[in-house]
């Protein structure tokens, strides 16, 4: 599609590997989303699900609202669109980068070579992967119930909290603190 892809629809299915959508998607009040784009996909709008699968990057044009759970895959995730609400569990897989930035609470798990998560409320990691994770939150760090943080090389996290207390959790490098709280971090390792 050359030009914008505006859907709408109760569900939207549109899972084709060759699918070039070249101009920006909007989602406008659709139900139940998947989408897979064989190159970059730019999206803005609301949806009750959603689920992006890119051959290079994702990407936003504007604020993206999703009621339920979400899913973004591609080589970068870019969702830093600090108006971004993303009410359900987030599930990010990206090859080099992955930033996903929202307006009150985040739920996220995924991997990424790079991954930065900034939550206006309260920031839940499921199990997460990453070379680098930067995390901020405007109120507690915690991590689900049977969740793992893996994190190769360096940690950064801000909050006014932090409990991250999995025995799974191993954190291999420098871990850089700005809490204004509590801070309770647990390591395989230490």
């Amino acid at each position: 599609v050359e030009g914008v892809t505006t859907l709408g629809a109760a569900t939207v299915e549109l899972l084709n590997s060759s699918n070039d959508f070249k101009g920006n998607v909007v989602l406008n009040n659709a139900g139940q989303v998947a989408l897979r784009d064989m190159n970059n996909v730019r999206i803005q709008g609301q949806a009750e699900t959603l689920q992006i699968t890119a051959g290079t990057a994702v990407e936003q044009t504007g604020a993206v609202v999703v009621e339920g759970i979400s899913r973004f895959e591609g080589s970068t995730i870019a969702l830093n669109n600090s108006l971004n609400s993303l009410g359900g569990e987030v599930t990010v897989k990206a090859a080099r980068q992955a930033t996903v930035h929202v307006a009150s609470n985040l739920n996220i798990r995924g991997e990424a070579a790079v991954l930065n998560v900034n939550a206006g409320g309260n920031l839940q990691l499921g199990n997460a992967k990453a070379e680098n994770l930067n995390a901020v939150s405007a109120g507690q760090i915690s991590q689900a119930f049977a969740g793992s943080v893996l994190v190769d090389d360096a940690t950064s996290l801000e909050a006014r909290s932090v409990r991250l207390n999995s025995s799974e959790n191993d954190f291999k490098g420098l871990v850089s603190l700005d809490v204004e709280q509590n801070t309770e971090i647990r390591d395989l390792n230490n």
